[in-house]
Formats: structure tokens, C-alpha cells, sequence
């Protein structure tokens, strides 16, 4: 298995839990959806941190206005129509894509 310097934690759960192993020693793990385990970054001789972000209407155009650029580029995994939730949530919950899910407004 490689190791990696740092891991960006947007799922939490059990992904969380398997990132420890994956980080090497004094590498970092930061996560937003849930305060990681002190304990575990001691275990794992990690450092661990939970980002809170205060999302708004303004920081998500900017944000929109970076990829309209092709200054950033996101990680899409699969496109469904908005009619396909069902779909997609049942392939989120089942086989876990990489990316993220995005939904198409007719």
C-alpha cells in the first residue's frame, strides 16, 4: 500500500478510520465532516484537524467562477439526471464512486 503526506476527509465514517493507515508517519490528516479521533492520530503518529467552513452565497461564486476559469477542475464521478436520484443515491450507498455525484436540471 503507498503512503501519503496528507488526506483531505470529506466523508467521515469509516473512510476516516481507514485514512489513518494510509498516512505516513507525522503526515496529516484534515477532516470536515467529523472531528477526527485524537487517539487515533496518537496511534497512527499523525496530525489530525477538523476544518469548519462557513459556505456562502458569495464564497461559492467565487468558487464557481475559478472552474468557469479552468482554474480548478472537480472531481466529478458520475453525472445522473435529477429524475435518477434514486439511482444515484442507491450506487452511492452500494458502491461507493469516486468523485463527486452530480445531478443535470432539464
Amino acid at each position: 500500500m503507498t503512503s501519503v503526506d496528507a488526506v483531505l476527509d470529506t466523508v467521515g465514517g469509516p473512510v476516516q478510520q481507514n485514512s489513518y493507515a494510509v498516512l505516513k508517519p507525522h503526515g496529516a490528516l484534515v477532516a470536515i465532516t467529523q472531528p477526527p479521533s485524537a487517539n487515533e492520530a496518537a496511534k497512527h503518529n499523525v496530525q489530525a484537524s477538523f476544518l469548519i467552513t462557513d459556505v456562502s452565497t458569495a464564497s461559492l461564486e467565487k468558487v464557481a467562477k475559478l472552474i468557469d476559469a479552468g482554474e480548478i477542475k472537480p472531481f466529478i464521478g458520475k453525472v445522473y439526471p435529477l429524475d435518477e436520484v434514486r439511482e444515484a443515491w442507491n450506487d452511492v450507498k452500494n458502491n461507493r464512486p469516486e468523485g463527486k455525484i452530480v445531478f443535470t436540471v432539464a
